[in-house]
């Protein structure tokens, strides 16, 4: 007999942006939403800043390279990072400090930031866009 005594759901998320900066940003913005929803827009101040530096082959590992850093920051430091300051943002490296709010209890705890579907490109329209799942 088996007995499954603990499950995993998905919540997919769309980030977009008309540049790569606002998709990054788009994209930490749903993640903040997903651990404490409307966290971020009460923030008054900022009680946490962290520098990261990635480096990847392609955008779309950047990003989910730069959500799992940051998700790695947010269960360390004990803080929702809210904003990021891009120094340098390309298809293949970002330089960025991060601000985060500390929090008591998260609602919601992501496990991952997945690549499983994660495909950044730039629309017709000029617009990059891009499905994320993040496990639960």
């Amino acid at each position: 007999m088996t007995v499954i005594l603990d499950y995993t759901k998905d919540v997919t998320i769309s980030a977009e942006g008309f540049s790569l900066k606002e998709l990054f940003t788009d994209a930490l913005h749903h993640m903040g939403e997903v651990l404490q929803p409307g966290y971020c827009e009460k923030a008054t101040h900022y009680d946490s800043n962290m520098g990261i530096r990635l480096h990847a082959e392609d955008p779309t590992a950047l990003l989910i390279d730069f959500l799992s850093e940051v998700l790695a920051l947010t269960y360390s430091q004990k803080a929702i990072y809210c904003y990021a300051y891009f120094e340098t943002l390309n298809d293949r490296e970002l330089a960025a400090t991060l601000y985060g709010k500390w929090f008591g209890k998260l609602e919601n705890e992501i496990k991952s930031c997945t690549y499983h579907e994660a495909r950044v490109r730039q629309e017709d329209n000029g617009r990059w866009q891009t499905p994320i799942i993040f496990e639960m």
